[in-house]
Parts: C-alpha cells; structure tokens; sequence
C-alpha cells in the first residue's frame, strides 16, 4: 500500500512539472499561453533602444490586444494598420512619423480596434493622397496631428473611425472626409488653414462632428451632402473663406449649439453671393433644424438656396448683413448682442451677461460655450424617464418608482417625472 502511495506521488509531481513546464492545458486546447503585460507591449526607437527600429516590423510581430510604443523621433516610413493593434508614440511633435511616397502614411483597410495616440503624421511636401485612409475600418485615433495630404484622414466604406483632441492642417482639400455611409466621431479637435473644407461629409454618411475648433479655411467649415445626417454640436466655426456651414444633396443633419462667426469673404463683395458668404447656407434638402446657434458677422446669416424647409428655434443671429434669406418663420430666434469674451484674440466664448446666457432650449447657453453638465443631465432623465414607462408596462412597479424617484430627485420641476413617480 505504501508503495502503492509513493508511486502515485511520483507520478503526479513528474504530471504538475510538465503542466508548469510546457502549458500543457493550453496545448491540448490549440493556444498559446496566456501573454504576460510585458510581452504586450513592444517598443521602438530610432538609436536602437527599443526592440524594434521600424513601426511596421513592431507592428507585424505584435499579438492579439498589444501596443507599440514608439519613443520619440523622425520615423521615415508608411504604416499599415492591424486589428487589435494600438500604436501610441510620446506626443504629437516628439514622435513624428513622416513619408515623401504618394501612399497614405497611415492605412488602415479592414482594421477593427485598436487605437492611434500621441504621434504626428505628415508628408515631407504636399501630395495629393490623404494622411491617413480608412476603409471598412473601426478604430480610435486620440491626440494626434495631420499634415500635407489631400486630407488629414480620409473615411469611407462604412468605417467607424473617431478623432479625439486631433490637429488636421495644411491639407490641401479637406481636414477630414467622412464618405459612403461613414460614421464615427470627430470631437475637440482643430480643424484649419486646409485648402478647401474643414470638414466634408458625403454619400449618406451619419457622424457626429462635436466641440470642435474649426477655422481659416479656403471652403466651407463644414460641407455636408448627398443624404448626409448626423449631429453638427457645440462646434466655433469662424473665418472660413466660404461659409460656415452648408447643407445639400437632400441632407438633414442636427445643427445645434454652434456659435458660426465672420465666415466668407468680405462681406461687401459677396453679398447675396450663392456660394460665399453665408452663416448657414440650405440647399435642396428636406427639412433642417437649427437650434440654439449664434450666427453673426456674413453677409447672410442663414439662407435657403434651392428646394428645402429650415425649422429656427432659439438662434441668436446679429450683426449680419442679411439676418435672413428666403425663410420666414424666425418667432422662435433672438437678434441680441452675444457679447464675446475677447473677439479680437477668437474667443467667442459669452459673457454672463450676454442676452444669450441660458436663454436656449433647455436652459442652455445659445452658441458652442454651452453648460455640457446639463444637457448630459437632461439626457439622463429622458432615458429615466423611458425606463419608468416601460417599467410599468411590465408590471415592474418597484423598478419604475425607483426611476421616477431619480427624475424627481435630479429635478423637480419636471411635471412629467411627478407624474410619473406620483403614479409609480
């Protein structure tokens, strides 16, 4: 029996050394070992220090959910995007990836995950081929900067890709394309001094353009057409050769919140213009909703050129030429001074006692210096609001109150969350 015992114990220390040696379980399954931290990340530098000198070697060698990390400096190549693979350099100006090729230097064709950071991507002249290209894509690019393509980043085939606090300039069409039912969202970036449009949306695409600085433009800020929707939110659009923003090809984005200033040039010289000079131009699309936007200094603040239909509430539109053109039903706007903080340096920021301080829809702000704390309030109770009714739809009484009690607490002055929580 002793024996009997001692071989056992033999047999499984010699079976525990195998597991702990080769991953057994892990080769009887087909897959590799789980990747320690450090072998998710790999890095790359220019004087050798890291394990690889070019981005793309690092990024061909990377695992599933890895990051290359490339320290500062110049790095002379093209990259390809892989799924799953986030590239991250030490800040837009310290690492700087650069191309003399007519490629994209960053090209990203069925890439899903994965995120772009901290890195500056340019071409040593100007080439008539985006930055950066995506195409039936989903990936983040954050804090990051584009330069010298025919676009900063160039977005179709149903792609997903969002630009967060990203710089795109000194393109010689357009800061950024979304195309081809594109989506996806651009949000605290700076948009100027590219050749033609801040922004182009084309081809039924449905982002969401946010908080952005968009500026000195030779087109248009932002130019949307061809069945084009999704939300244009709490963007300064100012001093673009063109216009602000113009609308056609039957598109009806949400216009909201933007504060639009001293678009088109000379005012003198364009006026009643069809293409220059307008705050917001409308042209042959369904209907549009303009809600809580300052619109001042052009020749025509907003205009209506060819078939469609605009619903105004709420907008401050002063100081320009023509307030109005080919729209009548304007009951619902203001014309007040939006006093700017310091118009003179472009900040058009408003001032507390500006006629347009919460005086928009839902107590906000009129123009892009909006309270975002509120409206993300005002979100939340209309999703309580939602999941009170279906509650009780249910028959999930308890649920329902606990919701309501939530609306009441966050605001009571909201009649139907009363109701709901008197009902509940």
């Amino acid at each position: 029996m002793t024996e009997f015992f001692r071989i056992n114990f033999i047999f499984c220390t010699l079976l525990l050394y195998v597991v702990l040696t080769f991953d057994l379980p892990a080769q009887i399954q087909g897959r590799r070992r789980p990747l320690i931290e450090s072998e998710r990340v790999l890095t790359v530098a220019t004087d050798g220090t890291g394990q690889f000198t070019s981005i793309q070697e690092a990024i061909d060698a990377a695992d599933f959910n890895a990051t290359v990390r490339i320290k500062s400096g110049v790095y002379h190549e093209s990259v390809s995007l892989r799924s799953f693979v986030s590239i991250e350099g030490a800040g837009t100006g310290k690492t700087v990836i650069v191309s003399d090729r007519p490629q994209p230097v960053v090209t990203g064709y069925n890439v899903s995950g994965g995120k772009i950071s901290k890195i500056s991507f340019e071409f040593l002249s100007k080439q008539n081929t985006p930055v950066l290209i995506a195409k039936y894509s989903v990936f983040l690019v954050e804090d990051c900067s584009f330069k010298n393509g025919s676009s900063g980043i160039h977005i179709s085939g149903n792609s997903a890709v969002s630009a967060i606090r990203c710089t795109f300039s000194g393109n010689s069409e357009n800061g950024i394309d979304i195309v081809r039912e594109s989506f996806g969202k651009v949000t605290e970036s700076i948009i100027e001094k590219n050749g033609r449009h801040g922004i182009y949306l084309f081809d039924r695409s449905s982002p969401s353009i946010e908080q952005n600085t968009i500026r000195l433009n030779g087109g248009n800020g932002i130019d949307v057409d061809r069945l084009t929707i999704g939300k244009i939110l709490g963007n300064f659009i100012y001093k673009n050769r063109s216009g602000g923003i113009a609308v056609s090809g039957m598109s009806e984005p949400m216009i909201r919140n933007n504060t639009i200033v001293s678009n088109g040039d000379s005012a003198e010289a364009q006026a009643l213009s069809r293409s220059r000079g307008f705050g917001i131009r409308i042209g042959n699309t369904g209907l549009i909703t303009l809600t809580n936007n300052i619109i001042t200094g052009h020749t025509v603040g907003v205009g209506l050129i060819g078939n469609g239909q605009a619903r105004m509430a709420y907008n401050n539109l002063w100081a320009n030429r023509l307030n109005y053109l080919n729209i009548t039903d304007v009951s619902a706007d203001v014309s007040v001074d939006p006093k700017y903080r310091d118009p003179e340096k472009n900040d058009y920021r408003i001032d507390s006692s500006s006629l347009a301080y919460r005086k928009g829809e839902q107590v906000l702000n009129i123009g892009a210096d909006y309270d975002t704390r509120v409206t993300s309030i005002r979100r939340r109770i209309e999703f309580l609001k939602n999941s009170a009714a279906q509650e009780m739809v249910k028959g999930n009484w308890y649920s329902a109150f606990q919701s309501a009690q939530e609306i009441v607490a966050t605001d009571r002055n909201d009649a139907e969350g009363r109701r709901l929580y008197e009902r509940a």
